[in-house]
């Protein structure tokens, strides 16, 4: 092989190796934004689950109306005895 063949051939290679490198980086860059997306949207999912329902949030108040009552509830003797 000549020197003139030798230096073709390895000329060739770079050619043909930069462009599919520079792909491979944009391909890689999409990708992580595809990733990123997923992520996000996952995340959304989960915090729309965290949620009540409307039922749930009803029932929460109620509860929470009942148990305000029992500990704040007006104690007769109390009131007399303040005075």
């Amino acid at each position: 092989m000549n020197k003139a063949s030798l230096l073709a051939g390895i000329l060739l290679s770079i050619v043909v190796a930069v462009p599919a490198h520079a792909r491979r980086g944009d391909d890689g860059q999409a990708g992580r934004e595809a990733q990123r997306q997923e992520e996000r949207a996952q995340e959304r999912d989960q915090r729309r689950r965290e949620r009540l329902s409307p039922e749930e949030r009803q029932e929460l108040r109620r509860d929470i109306r009942d148990f305000g009552r029992d500990i704040y509830r007006p104690d007769a003797r109390r009131r007399f005895r303040d005075r």
